[in-house]
């Protein structure tokens, strides 16, 4: 070089000190986790520092701020919140005046920062560079705080997008109780509600995820996303391992910046080897920040990512180095360029050196600085939203053999993965597994064949039952069939006709019927409940007048006619429509379709699922209803026992049907208390359901009618054969059956008296019984019996004394 060379060189190299040195100094305290208070907690500081570092000196270099440089002190917060605070103080309390703090590392570090230099006090911006909670976002309770790293709720657009492209709906999730993923997953679950994703489980642990991760297998989740940090993935995948929740059925999304090389760790709560952790996690996908834009974009500073990498490598050891880098180096730059924005709104002779804590105005001037800026930074564009939130793309990341690749790029500003230009994704089976096992649905109906015979065998019921109506009216006029009330008769055939025609409406199922169902499920119970009443209404107010007639003790003439009979039973019937109304309308049956067994479709396919659901009939309190409804009805059973038995001894075929009524009674409750049960145990079973239940009702119906109209049938042919009247008619020497119509009635009360006298003949034996004693006891004196001599006026009968 020539002496004219160096004269110049040494004269730009005053020119530049000189400039230096005139240049006022800024400060920003700085905070990084160098070192830890916990063994196993992240100590990314020793990384991230020589980053900030090199930020200072470019920006110092570049004169971005002019008149001023910016200084950087920093301090350890050993990844403690507490640590954390009394730096803050002590930043706030000795010189030099901090403009401005960056970091802290961890977010619970940056959340008692933030809330701290946010006091009108002070009134202190401040970036992060790592901390990623949700929680920092709430500018009602940290106005101040900003950052470049996206807070964790950022991954949620991108997760979504994730589950589109892949067609998966059906989900689980899993997360670490802490704050942070506490309110990242409940902004996932929020992003759920409104996509139409089906959230399978969600589950949370904190020290052990066994029964959390049993219960996801046990809900058949496949596609799980789950956040928590290096100790949380252990304890979740050696349970992932034993449980074999991985391979090819599963898939695993995770968040990108846990720890590195996690499942390496020695951890003492586990019982899983690397090895097996490893096996566990391979293949697993996550959504992460873009530490690094491309190589070849240019930065702020005028030099490209690539000349970024090269520098801090150069400056760092492997070991040391740490992803946050670029998201520092961005964030100090970030507070170079709105300090910049500031000096220029500034009003002529204020400077920043000079403004005191707590100026609101040099604050609001400089926040809102910050919230403006917008430009290229080693992460990919730098720019924050109104809750200053990084806004920024984030990747598509997958663990093959050991290492993270990057599978995709989440483009924010156009809502889609961006799958070209990166690897693909490899799946261990070849192909995107289903987000659950494939079911194919099978509704259980009653098989044709069934209700096909069921049907034949209620019509030849229903077919007798008109013939029985047809003998009923036809001989209506025969004495013997009028004094069984054949308008009462023809009741007992409508009820039993009606519980026939429920059979019908019981086979009836979805099967057969696409709609209308809850019309055949509340027509069950109408025409079952009405055609008891009918029938057995009818049959027991016969037996009532029977009843009333011969307990006169009177022996006054009641005379009870037909429609007395049939009030009885429109009462009982009104009752039935009263409350089957009711039900209808404050608790309408509906259709609902359940779920009873799951069986693999194909043996050699195990993915696929044959789902057997039966359609069911029910209302909200159904048993409820039906409970009441059937202590009614049992009642009345009761009733009808108790008047059959009382007239047991009528001895008027034609009058008389108690002990019909006695058998009646108990084949319906036999049947019903074997039936019922049986019928609502069997309801998966729908051939064998329908089935008993059909055959009870055909069965009791049938042996009701049979006993009411067997008999008349035989006594009139037994009459056609003899040629005698349908009754036998009582005399007696003062008795004269005058005309046919008084016939009943003379029958009735020649049996009336019958019954008085035979009383009456009772209680004279016994008023003899007790003279007899009486006499004994008046012969006294211990002497032997003597012959007592009753005689009348026919014959005399010795009758020894006792």
């Amino acid at each position: 070089m020539t002496r004219q060379g160096r004269v110049l060189a040494v004269y730009f190299l005053v020119i530049n000190l000189h400039s230096t040195c005139a240049k006022t100094p800024l400060y920003v305290g700085a905070l990084f986790p160098m070192t830890s208070l916990h063994n196993d907690a992240w100590t990314g500081g020793n990384g991230i520092l020589p980053a900030a570092e090199m930020a200072f000196d470019h920006v110092n270099s570049a004169g971005v701020l002019n008149d001023y440089e910016l200084r950087m002190i920093w301090n350890d917060t050993r990844g403690s919140p507490g640590w954390a605070e009394h730096i803050v103080f002590q930043f706030l309390h000795n010189q030099p005046r901090k403009i401005m703090f960056l970091g802290a590392g961890f977010s619970s570090c940056s959340t008692v920062v933030a809330a701290l230099a946010g006091l009108e006090p002070w009134a202190i911006p401040q970036i992060s560079y790592s901390s990623t909670s949700p929680e920092l976002s709430i500018k009602k309770n940290y106005p101040h705080f900003y950052r470049t790293i996206p807070d964790d709720t950022s991954f949620t657009a991108p997760r979504m997008a994730l589950l589109k492209t892949f067609d998966w709906s059906h989900v689980g999730t899993i997360f670490q109780e802490e704050d942070i993923h506490r309110t990242a997953i409940a902004d996932l679950h929020a992003m759920f509600l409104k996509n139409g994703i089906k959230q399978i489980s969600s589950e949370s642990f904190r020290e052990d995820a066994h029964a959390q991760m049993e219960n996801l297998k046990k809900r058949g989740a496949r596609i799980i996303l789950a956040n928590f940090f290096g100790k949380g993935a252990r304890q979740v995948f050696c349970e992932a391992f034993k449980l074999r929740m991985f391979g090819a059925k599963y898939v695993w999304i995770l968040l990108g910046y846990i720890e590195r090389d996690w499942w390496l760790v020695n951890d003492s709560s586990i019982t899983c080897s690397s090895q097996e952790l490893f096996e566990a996690m391979d293949g697993h996908l996550a959504t992460d920040y873009l530490w690094n834009t491309g190589l070849d974009t240019k930065t702020v500073y005028g030099k490209t990512v690539k000349d970024f990498v090269a520098e801090y490598e150069s400056r760092v050891s492997p070991e040391l180095r740490d992803v946050h880098r670029g998201y520092a180096y961005d964030a100090v730059w970030a507070m170079a360029l709105a300090l910049n924005r500031t000096v220029s709104q500034m009003a002529p002779g204020t400077r920043l050196d000079k403004v005191p804590y707590g100026d609101m105005a040099l604050s609001t001037v400089l926040t809102e600085a910050l919230r403006q800026t917008n430009f290229s930074g080693v992460t990919g564009p730098v720019g924050f939203t109104s809750k200053g939130n990084r806004a920024g793309d984030t990747q598509i990341i997958q663990m093959k053999d050991g290492k993270l690749v990057t599978v995709g790029l989440y483009r924010i500003n156009d809502g889609v993965i961006t799958w070209s230009g990166y690897e693909a994704i490899t799946w261990k089976g070849g192909s995107p597994p289903p987000d659950r096992t494939k079911m194919v649905y099978e509704l259980m109906s009653v098989s044709l064949p069934l209700f096909v015979f069921m049907a034949a065998l209620t019509s030849l019921a229903i077919l007798v039952s008109l013939f029985f109506l047809w003998f009923n009216i036809a001989k209506r006029n025969v004495r013997f069939i009028k004094m069984s009330s054949p308008n009462l008769n023809n009741s007992v055939l409508l009820g039993c006709t009606l519980s026939y025609f429920s059979v019908f409406l019981f086979g009836l199922d979805g099967g057969f019927v696409s709609s209308g169902y809850e019309i055949i499920c509340a027509s069950r119970a109408w025409t079952l409940s009405l055609g008891f009443s009918l029938a057995y209404g009818a049959m027991f107010s016969k037996t009532w007048r029977v009843h009333l007639i011969f307990t006169n003790k009177k022996l006054k003439r009641k005379v009870i006619k037909d429609r007395h009979l049939f009030a009885v039973v429109c009462v009982l019937v009104m009752a039935d429509v009263i409350y089957l109304t009711v039900w209808q309308i404050t608790d309408p049956m509906t259709r609902i379709v359940r779920e009873f067994s799951e069986e693999p479709l194909d043996s050699d396919d195990l993915d696929v699922l044959l789902v057997k659901q039966l359609e069911l009939c029910e209302s909200n309190e159904t048993y409820r209803w039906l409970g009441i409804l059937c202590g009614y009805k049992g009642l009345l059973l009761l009733f009808g026992a108790f008047l059959a038995w009382e007239t047991r001894n009528v001895t008027i075929p034609a009058l008389n049907d108690s002990k019909y009524i006695g058998m009646s009674v108990y084949n319906v409750f036999i049947l019903c208390v074997i039936g019922a049960p049986i019928s609502l145990a069997m309801r998966e079973k729908p051939d064998a359901s329908f089935s008993i239940v059909s055959i009870c009702i055909i069965i009791c119906t049938s042996i009701t009618l049979c006993l009411v109209f067997i008999p008349k049938i035989l006594e009139m042919k037994r009459i056609l054969l003899v040629g005698e009247h349908l009754c036998r008619t009582f005399t007696t020497n003062n008795l004269v059956v005058e005309t046919h119509s008084t016939m009943a009635t003379v029958d009735i009360d020649t049996e009336r008296q019958m019954m008085e006298l035979k009383r009456k003949i009772v209680d004279k034996d016994n008023e003899i019984r007790e003279l007899r004693l009486r006499l004994i006891n008046s012969s006294g004196g211990g002497k032997p019996p003597r012959k007592i001599e009753l005689r009348s006026a026919v014959d005399i009968t010795p009758i020894d004394t006792i």
